[in-house]
């Protein structure tokens, strides 16, 4: 259900919020309509997409993915995984919305919570001087590339289970957790693990519990693919032991002198 939510007039002024597209300004705006008290939601961009662009067909559930992507690597929202399932919520809710009677929460708090707040602290409006050296430190380190993080060239690679992939979402979210060596473990493995799905994707793993699970690890060698037809392979082995037995007996002869 949508809830009634305040703009502070220094959203408009604030620099992390005019480095976004405009299409993710509003649909962070949306955001705060679409969490509940404690600023926590469901992540699925399908449900984004409906709750927020209900009546822009051009608005589609990609299109909501990539704004929530825009907005967790601006800092303003997180994304996380609690089991199996994929949570939301919108950074510094309580410094930027004041609620009277608030319901509480239905869904489990980001694992970096700190205990004086159910949402980390940080804040929407421009950064100060300390907290942007903070802020480029952190970029030295080994953190996830902010240009090609190679997450689309493992989603395009990755197996479809019975012509289908799903939880792209979830993959992404797990991915953006990843260190760059991970990734390219990763890269590398999903190659191989196709290689061994082909012909047989049923039994493919969902993309996001494969990531969860470090399935990379045992997939850095090339698999051994089997024949694709094992029948005709069977035969034609069945007919070349049996071309001695066929032959005469000079055949058998000169087989028994090879």
């Amino acid at each position: 259900m949508a809830r009634i939510r305040t703009i502070k007039p220094e959203f408009w002024v604030s620099r992390t919020i005019t480095r976004l597209s405009y299409d993710a300004r509003l649909t962070f705006i949306g955001l705060w309509n679409y969490c509940d008290d404690d600023g926590r939601g469901v992540d699925e961009p399908r449900l984004v997409k409906a709750a927020i662009w209900p009546l822009d067909d051009e608005m589609t559930p990609d299109v909501v993915e990539r704004h929530l992507h825009e907005l967790a690597k601006a800092g303003l929202i997180v994304r996380y995984l609690i089991g199996d399932a994929s949570y939301l919520a919108v950074l510094s809710w309580k410094e930027h919305q004041r609620i009277d009677r608030p319901s509480p929460s239905k869904f489990p708090a980001p694992p970096a919570a700190s205990p004086d707040s159910s949402i980390p602290r940080r804040a929407v409006v421009e950064p100060s001087s300390g907290e942007r050296n903070r802020e480029r430190n952190r970029e030295r380190k080994d953190t996830p590339s902010t240009t090609d993080d190679g997450f689309d060239r493992f989603w395009n690679s990755y197996p479809a289970r019975d012509g289908k992939k799903v939880d792209k979402a979830k993959a992404r979210t797990i991915w953006t957790r990843l260190t760059n060596s991970k990734r390219e473990q990763a890269l590398r493995g999903v190659i191989n693990y196709a290689a061994h799905c082909e012909g047989n994707d049923r039994f493919a793993k969902d993309a996001h519990r494969w990531l969860r699970d470090e399935c990379w690890g045992d997939w850095q060698e090339p698999p051994v693919i089997a024949t694709q037809n094992p029948g005709e392979e069977w035969a034609a082995l069945v007919r070349e032991l049996q071309v001695p037995l066929a032959g005469s007996s000079e055949s058998l002869a000169a087989g028994g002198e090879s």
